[in-house]
């Protein structure tokens, strides 16, 4: 039920989102169709009835339109600037917690493995962990499927991370709920992507944890490997969005 719910959440967010769009269409193309048949009724008024009325109702008509575009257009423009403003505080706080997620996958996937010569420099060993860590995000993106060590495969199965997916999953849905009208649309998809997964993830430890699972443990890991394969998949987006910071 709970794996549902968050299916029906995020086709009810790209449903709306759809339908935004939907609406902008249809209203532009009334207004498009409004003017153009105004403007043709004045021109057949000023050649028909009358030329002064006509040219009034032309002018008219001209005027009207202008202002309606210049007031929805400052109000668009207000909202962007209004945007604009706690966008980088907003951001910020979305690096920061993405940062956060990531490093638990990392250790979960064991991906924190990197080689450095014993001389090395903080910064080049900053720079040594960024690459590696940003070349495995991109490799692993690119397979067919993720494998865990016994230690974490046993850890998940048990249930030994604790709330970390379902708390994950509510952080990452808040900044959504708020948000999701000022986000590109590349990077909510990813944001949606990653909490469908850690849902359902939470779901299938749960229920594998209490024995309540009709999955063998093997097909838990198979499970779980395609969902965080998922996860690795939506994080290399927002990375190339440039909003990952991976150390």
């Amino acid at each position: 039920a709970e794996y549902l719910n968050i299916e029906t959440h995020s086709l009810i967010v790209m449903i709306n989102k759809i339908k935004e769009y939907k609406a902008e269409i249809i209203k532009y193309s009334i207004l498009g169709f409004t003017l153009i048949l105004l403007i043709v009724a004045s021109i057949f008024v000023y050649y028909k009835v009358d030329k002064d009325l006509g040219g009034n109702l032309f002018s008219e008509i001209v005027g009207i339109s202008v202002t309606v575009i210049v007031i929805e257009r400052v109000l668009a423009l207000k909202s962007w600037f209004k945007w604009k403003k706690i966008e980088s505080k907003v951001m910020e706080l979305f690096e920061k917690e993405l940062h956060s997620f990531f490093i638990d996958i990392t250790n979960i996937l064991h991906m924190n493995k990197v080689v450095v010569m014993a001389n090395d420099s903080n910064e080049s060993f900053n720079k040594a962990i960024e690459t590696s860590l940003s070349n495995q995000i991109d490799e692993l993106a690119n397979s067919e499927k993720l494998t865990f060590d016994n230690r974490h495969g046993e850890k998940l199965a048990k249930g030994e991370y604790g709330n970390i997916f379902n708390r994950r999953y509510e952080i990452f849905d808040n900044f959504q709920i708020k948000y999701q009208d000022y986000l590109k649309s590349d990077l909510l998809l990813a944001i949606i992507e990653i909490q469908e997964q850690l849902k359902s993830i939470d779901l299938n430890i749960s229920l594998q944890s209490k024995g309540k699972s009709w999955l063998t443990e093997a097909q838990f890991l198979e499970v779980m490997s395609d969902r965080f394969l998922r996860i690795i998949k939506a994080i290399k987006v927002i990375k190339d969005h440039g909003y990952l910071k991976i150390i």
